[in-house]
């Protein structure tokens, strides 16, 4: 996870030292959605030979009254369909991170 934080924080000012535009920003948004994407499916694993309690609690499979804690799409869904990609691989790459995010909603019954 730290790998993961110290690429988007270099990937975020790269993006941030040329000129904006809106498929940038589309671009910048996707590759941040993944790496959340990434890193949320790797704080869900259970380690098999000694499991680290945080990531027990995180995808619910602690002992005791506990629940499994997720993310939204939110603000992300609507972003999306507004900014352009035409790239076919960031567009398909978009489509898995709102399908992983909204595999991940939370509902309660």
């Amino acid at each position: 996870l730290f790998l993961i934080r110290r690429m988007c924080r270099i990937y975020s000012a790269a993006t941030s030292s040329v000129q904006q535009s809106r498929g940038l920003v589309g671009i910048r948004t996707t590759a941040f959605a993944c790496a959340a994407c990434v890193a949320d499916a790797i704080a869900r694993v259970k380690c098999v030979d000694d499991p680290s309690p945080f990531s027990l609690h995180y995808s619910g499979l602690n002992e005791g009254p506990t629940r499994p804690f997720g993310f939204e799409s939110g603000s992300f869904e609507t972003l999306a369909k507004n900014l352009p990609i035409y790239d076919p691989q960031l567009t398909a790459l978009r489509f898995q991170c709102l399908d992983y995010m909204r595999g991940m909603t939370i509902k309660d019954d």
